[in-house]
């Protein structure tokens, strides 16, 4: 039996067979403006990140560090992130998971006495 296909399941299908990305997977793209390339990826509550480099293989090693990041359960800094929640971020996702106890104490020190009210306000630019 030869049936016929909509237009939408042959699109579908032909989407499937050019190799495009899923779900959660990010996305890469090259800007028509600059010409820079561009990678995004789906974070908390819907948003994106969009990572930047100028070839195509730059931001195709950020996107598969972003989404192990992203399935590890880290969070990827926001432009918006102040110093010190950047700060607190990173002792928790990073020192206190690679570091032994003794060196994670230190660096929190360092970080408590170093970060006053003036870094407090201050806005991380990762």
């Amino acid at each position: 039996m030869n049936e016929k296909k909509t237009s939408r399941q042959r699109r579908s299908a032909s989407a499937r067979n050019k190799g495009r990305r899923g779900n959660n997977e990010g996305g890469i793209y090259q800007r028509e403006s600059d010409g820079l390339w561009c990678a995004s990826v789906s974070v908390e509550l819907g948003k994106r990140k969009v990572l930047y480099g100028k070839t195509r293989e730059e931001v195709a090693s950020k996107l598969v560090s972003a989404l192990n990041d992203v399935k590890n359960g880290l969070t990827l800094p926001s432009y918006r992130m102040t110093l010190g929640a950047f700060l607190e971020q990173w002792l928790a996702d990073v020192v206190w998971q690679r570091n032994r106890p003794s060196t994670a104490h230190g660096y929190e020190f360092y970080v408590a006495s170093t970060s006053s009210l003036r870094l407090a306000g201050t806005r991380s630019e990762s």
